[in-house]
């Protein structure tokens, strides 16, 4: 997340806390720096065996070919649309609705979840 973008939100969102925490990353100035989020991508696939890299081909056409060549990942195309998104929604409920759903308490986790809307 941009610095900027995190101070602004500062009074919602501990951003800051979370960075200070190592969840998550801040990058310095108003906007994303991809070659952060490539060297990042990276360091995690060296460290982890990461089967595969979805992106929205929207807007990431260039940045996750970059990803994919650098570390061997392949990509895999997911548009960002209600047609896939509604399987994975409705697992998601499903686990909510079991009590089935279980994180590792990860705080970025939790408050993303918070936001979600479950309506029955």
């Amino acid at each position: 997340l941009p610095s900027e973008r995190a101070a602004e939100l500062s009074g919602r969102v501990p951003w800051d806390v979370w960075a200070a925490q190592g969840l998550v990353t801040l990058i310095d100035g108003p906007s994303i720096e991809f070659v952060v989020i490539e060297q990042a991508f990276e360091e995690l696939a060296q460290q982890f065996d990461i089967q595969g890299l979805a992106y929205d081909p929207w807007h990431a056409e260039d940045t996750t070919l970059r990803m994919e060549q650098a570390t061997g990942v392949p990509r895999i195309a997911f548009q960002q649309s209600i047609r896939n998104f509604a399987a994975p929604t409705e697992e998601w409920e499903r686990r909510v609705l079991n009590r089935t759903l279980r994180h590792n308490g990860h705080a970025v986790m939790t408050w993303q979840m918070g936001n979600a809307v479950l309506s029955v």
